[in-house]
């Protein structure tokens, strides 16, 4: 399933990226949902999640027989402190 990570939010461009908070606000959403709530037109919102698409960034889907498209963001691997290591010298001088 298309995400994205912190570092490919980095490289999005403006209109990309209001795409995307449209998207986490609501999803799924239909094209024409997303040229009103952004206020853009329409065939600049459709090349825009056509390359989004491609990309890989936001999922494509058909629901109820309408093309829908929402946005999954990818976590980050946890990181795991080495409590041994830290403990180790807390008595030693």
């Amino acid at each position: 399933m298309p995400a994205l990570s912190s570092l490919d939010l980095l490289a999005l461009s403006a209109e990309e990226q209001a795409v995307v908070r449209c998207l986490l606000q609501e999803s799924p959403l239909s094209s024409d949902k997303i040229a009103e709530q952004l206020a853009l037109d329409l065939a600049q919102i459709d090349q825009l999640l056509a390359d989004m698409t491609a990309r890989q960034y936001i999922l494509r889907q058909e629901l109820d027989g309408h093309t829908v498209f929402s946005v999954q963001l990818r976590r980050s691997p946890q990181r795991v402190r080495n409590s041994s290591l830290l403990s180790f010298n807390d008595g030693a001088v």
